[in-house]
């Protein structure tokens, strides 16, 4: 009996560790969509003066990053990333796998008053123009 007891509850161990990072992405995915999220930030942001554009998606709440490569090709990544925002913070968090831990991270923001354009501060430093309100990059489909 307390031989059964043992190998199931290894059994048990080893299977749910074989799906633990996936499980944790999951749970962190569900929470990230079910938080609040600033409607003012919908939509594609250029960093000012780059070529580099971001995207609070309102779907999936993705947060996409596009560039491009060699300024032709464009190259987006992204739809492993989830963000919410509370009490003037963005929070991010980007899926791990085996190779690569998952990560999260948060800044505080705020939007000029005609909303187009988005200051940041980490960690109590000074406020920084981080996006412009832009359209979609080309060859992006919306």
């Amino acid at each position: 009996m307390t031989k059964r007891l043992f190998l199931y509850l290894m059994s048990a161990l080893f299977l749910s560790s074989c799906g633990g990072i996936d499980t944790q992405n999951d749970i962190y995915v569900q929470f990230y969509q079910s938080r609040p999220h600033d409607e003012k930030l919908f939509g594609w942001w250029k960093m000012k003066d780059q070529e580099e554009y971001y995207c609070f998606e309102s779907e999936n709440f993705n947060y996409l990053y596009a560039c491009y490569i060699s300024g032709e090709k464009l190259h987006i990544q992204g739809y492993d990333e989830y963000w919410y925002t509370s009490d003037g913070h963005i929070y991010i968090f980007q899926k791990g796998n085996r190779k690569i831990g998952m990560e999260e991270y948060q800044f505080e923001y705020f939007l000029t008053e005609d909303n187009n354009t988005i200051y940041t501060r980490q960690s109590g430093g000074e406020y920084t123009i981080w996006l412009q309100r832009s359209e979609a990059p080309d060859g992006v489909v919306d």
